[in-house]
């Protein structure tokens, strides 16, 4: 009988651990530009693993549900896009500018 309960008890421990690593947090940030500074508004923050988004605020904050192995895309037009995964993400994130040249006909 005690066996019984031993497996049992390890069984919903395992079953718990589980659970726990699985579950869902919110990773928030704020996006500038590495220039100077500035606010990135309207950037698109993208849960590859999810297939979900956000854009960010006003004041450059975004928002997401992620799992900490999740991996985010950031990015806005006229800058790099940036891929991260969530667990390594800091509150501030800065995007580097991208330069393009077009070469005349």
């Amino acid at each position: 009988m005690n066996i019984v309960r031993i497996i049992l008890v390890c069984f919903l421990c395992a079953i718990g651990i589980f659970h726990l690593s699985a579950q869902k947090t919110f990773t928030t940030g704020v996006i500038l530009s590495k220039e100077d500074s500035s606010i990135i508004r309207h950037a698109h923050i993208i849960n590859i693993s999810s297939k979900t988004g956000v854009t960010s605020n006003q004041e450059g904050v975004f928002s997401l549900q992620t799992k900490l192995t999740d991996t985010l895309e950031i990015s806005f037009i006229g800058f790099y896009s940036l891929k991260i995964i969530a667990s390594e993400i800091q509150p501030i994130i800065y995007l580097e500018r991208a330069i393009y040249t077009i070469e005349p006909y």
